[in-house]
C-alpha cells in the first residue's frame, strides 16, 4: 500500500514540477522577446552628437528579471521606501536655541 501512495505522490510532484518549468520557460521567452528591447530615442538635431557619444544610450535596455514592467518597479520602489521609513535613524537630533532666539537643529551620528 505504501509504494502505491508514494507512486501517486511522486507523479503529482512531477506534474507540478513540469507545470512550474513550463511557466518559467514561458516567462523567460516573454522577458527576452518583450522586456529586453533596444532603446529608441527621439533626439532633437542639436543633441544628436551628444547622445551619440553616450555609450549607455547605444545598446538595449534589460530591466531586472523580477520587475520587468513599471508596475513591478513601482512596487519595489514603494517597498524600499517603506523599509527605509520604518528603520530607526542612526542620528539623534538636538535643537539649539541661539542668542537671537532662532532655533538650529544639529544631527549627531551615534557610533
Amino acid at each position: 500500500m505504501a509504494p502505491a501512495i508514494l507512486k501517486i505522490l511522486l507523479h503529482r510532484l512531477q506534474r507540478r514540477t513540469s507545470v512550474f518549468a513550463s511557466i518559467a520557460i514561458a516567462y523567460v521567452v516573454w522577458y527576452v522577446q518583450c522586456a529586453c528591447r533596444p532603446i529608441r530615442l527621439l533626439v532633437p538635431e542639436g543633441l544628436r552628437r551628444i547622445v551619440s557619444s553616450c555609450p549607455s544610450l547605444q545598446g538595449s535596455y534589460a530591466p531586472t528579471v523580477f520587475a520587468p514592467t513599471w508596475h513591478g518597479q513601482m512596487f519595489l520602489l514603494v517597498f524600499h521606501e517603506l523599509l527605509v521609513w520604518l528603520q530607526p535613524s542612526p542620528f539623534s537630533r538636538e535643537l539649539l536655541t541661539l542668542r537671537d532666539s532662532q532655533v538650529m537643529a544639529v544631527d549627531w551620528l551615534e557610533p
